[in-house]
């Protein structure tokens, strides 16, 4: 055999080799990037418990989530959602593809057992964190890549809310 020959022979087995390999492993003629993505799917999502902490870890280290504050109001961007977020003195306004919501904490309790929590007597940020000073409850917010995320955390030693 010449030359010539053998190496398209060897050729022709190493493109038999990648099509028959390709095939067997991807024998629907799913893209690469489908397969990637199904993998992924079928992977176990982050647990919840660190879920905000790696949130809150990825928002800190990205100045693009962090929350600037001037003249007593916040503001801040999660560019991955299209939300704008401002922080007033009371409450928060978030707007998003021309709709918007204003969230206020006026009360706690449960059902139609509700009193009214203190005013806002302080208000702290840092980073991608702002959080709402209202007597024994803090309310805070936290921008990340995965979202705004807002919590109460309630301690045990809260006095119930005394119902007239």
């Amino acid at each position: 055999m010449s030359r010539i020959t053998m190496r398209v022979a060897a050729l022709s087995l190493i493109a038999v080799f990648l099509v028959g390999g390709y095939l067997i492993f991807n024998p629907f003629g799913e893209s690469i990037e489908h397969q990637r993505d199904s993998r992924a799917a079928k992977m176990s999502p982050l647990p919840k418990a660190l879920s905000p902490v790696v949130a809150e870890s990825m928002g800190r280290d990205d100045a693009s989530y962090h929350i600037n504050i001037s003249n007593d109001v916040g503001t801040a961007e999660t560019p991955r959602h299209g939300l704008k977020t401002e922080f007033g003195k009371d409450g928060v306004a978030f707007n998003a593809g021309g709709n918007s919501v204003e969230l206020q904490l006026t009360s706690l309790g449960r059902g139609d057992q509700t009193a009214p929590v203190a005013g806002v007597s302080d208000v702290t940020a840092k980073d991608n964190r702002l959080e709402y000073k209202r007597g024994d409850v803090a309310e805070w917010y936290m921008n990340s890549p995965m979202g705004m995320e807002r919590d109460l955390p309630l301690t045990r030693d809260l006095k119930a809310p005394q119902i007239a």
